[in-house]
């Protein structure tokens, strides 16, 4: 298992309070000394309330700094009549992914090298408002774009397109970002601890198998009854 170093962790302390405010930063700074910890564990080693650990926790798994435990969709999926029994649920934070927002400067101006200032914008968003749904990106990007073209008195011959076509020049630049893979889809099981993941997976195929075995047995043993 990768170890974080003093240093390392010391920097993404400091890269989520400066990010995410005083709230995101203890939380963070939590997780990355102590591992990984249920809620019950943050209440009592934060000094915030219950509500602003809960608003921190769900900034951070935003922005894809802090994985958690839920797999209570897949168990219900399952046909587990109590999900929540398996205990409470555990967040751990992401070293690698926080660290990462050290080079954002270096992939905006990458995407704007490579695709132009829409792909620009599109990325500063994402960077800036963790994930989006599509709808809500091309909303974001566009007011982006007017705002900027305003301030620039529209000078600048990148800023040029018309409020009309806009939406769609912006869908056009998210699909050609998916397609190079400068941007990937989320899921919200992409923010669930991939070890959680396997085994809620495991035991949804264990169910699976367990009950079609019992029906199974029964079918067999009506058949050797009539005979």
């Amino acid at each position: 298992m990768k170890t974080t170093s003093p240093q390392d962790i010391r920097l993404c302390e400091h890269i989520l309070t400066q990010l995410y405010g005083h709230a995101c930063g203890e939380i963070g700074s939590i997780l990355l000394n102590r591992g990984r910890l249920p809620f019950s564990s943050l209440l009592r080693m934060s000094c915030l309330t219950g509500n602003s650990i809960r608003a921190a926790l769900v900034v951070l798994i935003h922005q894809n700094c802090v994985l958690h435990s839920d797999t209570s969709l897949l168990t219900t999926a399952a046909g587990d009549p109590n999900p929540s029994s398996s205990g409470p649920e555990y967040f751990e934070a992401i070293p690698d992914e926080i660290l990462t927002r050290v080079r954002f400067g270096q992939f905006v101006n990458l995407a704007y090298e490579q695709f132009g200032i829409e792909s620009k914008l599109i990325v500063e968003c994402l960077l800036d408002n963790g994930k989006l749904r599509v709808g809500q990106l091309v909303t974001m990007v566009c007011e982006q774009y007017y705002s900027q073209r305003k301030r620039l008195d529209e000078t600048d011959d990148g800023l040029q397109h018309s409020p009309v076509k806009m939406p769609q020049i912006v869908k056009s630049n998210v699909l050609n970002l998916l397609a190079e893979r400068y941007l990937k889809p989320s899921h919200p099981k992409h923010s669930i601890n991939p070890t959680d993941l396997e085994l809620a997976y495991e035991k949804r195929e264990y169910t699976t198998y367990s009950q079609y075995f019992e029906r199974n047995k029964v079918l067999i043993f009506f058949f050797c009854s009539k005979n």
